[in-house]
């Protein structure tokens, strides 16, 4: 299964590499939206005060976390949500951090087993909600915010 998920990836790189006629093409697509990405967008939000993606980055922050947790019950699982936040926080724009975190869908799992039942529906709701928002903001409005 790893292997399969590995050359489907390969492959992928290789033809986006074909189509932009760079090997690191793969990582032109978010840049294309704007030209601060990763760490350095994370702070010029601080720097600027942009509510907006600093609230943005913190939700990003509570599923870090929450990987953490997944990875003291599971090693394969808490890896694998460790490495999708973790890439996003290194290479894409502030504002897409929270989408992309949908990716360790674990890490929510492990968030509704410390919250306990009842604070496992409101925070299921608030997490939907913000996503919701994360993803609407991706397609609607003046400025719509990189994928």
């Amino acid at each position: 299964m790893a292997l399969g998920v590995t050359l489907a990836f390969g492959a992928w790189w290789a033809f986006i590499a074909y189509l932009t006629g760079d090997p690191g093409g793969w990582f032109q697509g978010s840049a294309a939206w704007g030209n601060v990405l990763g760490i350095p967008a994370i702070v010029d939000s601080f720097v600027k005060l942009d509510n907006r993606k600093i609230g943005a980055f913190l939700f990003t922050l509570v599923i870090l976390a929450a990987s953490v947790g997944v990875l003291r019950r599971n090693v394969e699982l808490g890896v694998y949500c460790l490495v999708a936040v973790v890439l996003s926080i290194l290479g894409a724009p502030v504002e897409s951090m929270p989408r992309h975190a949908l990716a360790a869908f674990p890490a929510f799992a492990i968030l509704a087993i410390r919250f306990g039942r009842r604070g496992s529906i409101i925070a299921a709701i608030i997490f939907a909600l913000l996503q919701a928002n994360y993803v609407f903001l991706s397609f609607v409005g003046n400025w719509p915010i990189s994928p």
